[in-house]
């Protein structure tokens, strides 16, 4: 029979770890026998802290809060990716501006140093649909909309999700011209609107 490993927590109950990620974990005290879902577990030399903990009386709840945390947390952080892109995004076609001459293609450039394909183009449908879905500005080519409703679609990319982000702040002309060239560079690299793994989104 194998002999469950324990962590201490700080307080010094000892806890065995039924299932674990950066963003969660379940446990269970060995010295009471609650169950709990933690969230942001920390390990270090069989010590266990947590950022919080809520306690269940069975194994059952306790895994299904915890799968409940991991799916908060992954929502979470793509909502700062996506966020983090979109400002990149302005920061980029802001530095290649001459007056109101915008070298998009240098922007594109600038912006695939430090972000993939995929997410620029994610976060760029995703401007797209909310611009256009809001009534913010109605200067998107329709070709351009079709597109991001299909990227999104056929990725369940869950528009719900970010349709409140504050996203993108340049002229929505400007934007419609990058989105254009994010989605000629995506279909010029032989990627297709689905992607069916290697996600980062």
């Amino acid at each position: 029979m194998k002999v469950a490993e324990l962590y201490q927590g700080y307080s010094g109950e000892l806890f065995e770890i039924l299932s674990f990620s950066d963003n969660a974990a379940c446990i269970i005290s060995a010295n009471t026998g609650v169950y709990s879902a933690v969230a942001k577990p920390f390990i270090d030399n069989y010590t266990i802290d947590w950022r919080f903990k809520y306690d269940f009386k069975t194994q059952e709840k306790a895994i299904k809060a915890t799968k409940e945390l991991r799916q908060m947390y992954f929502n979470f952080e793509d909502k700062n990716r996506v966020m983090s892109i979109s400002q990149d995004i302005d920061s980029c076609i802001a530095r290649n501006a001459d007056g109101y001459h915008y070298d998009l293609n240098s922007a594109y450039d600038e912006l695939i140093e430090n972000n993939t394909a995929f997410d620029i183009a994610c976060t760029m449908a995703l401007v797209v649909k909310q611009h256009n879905q809001v009534g913010r500005d109605m200067r998107y080519h329709s070709d351009v909309v079709e597109w991001a409703n299909d990227f999104l679609q056929n990725n369940d990319i869950d528009f719900e999700q970010f349709k409140r982000l504050p996203l993108c702040h340049s002229h929505a002309i400007v934007l419609n011209g990058f989105a254009e060239r994010v989605k000629e560079r995506f279909e010029n690299n032989g990627l297709s609107v689905t992607i069916t793994s290697g996600m980062s989104m």
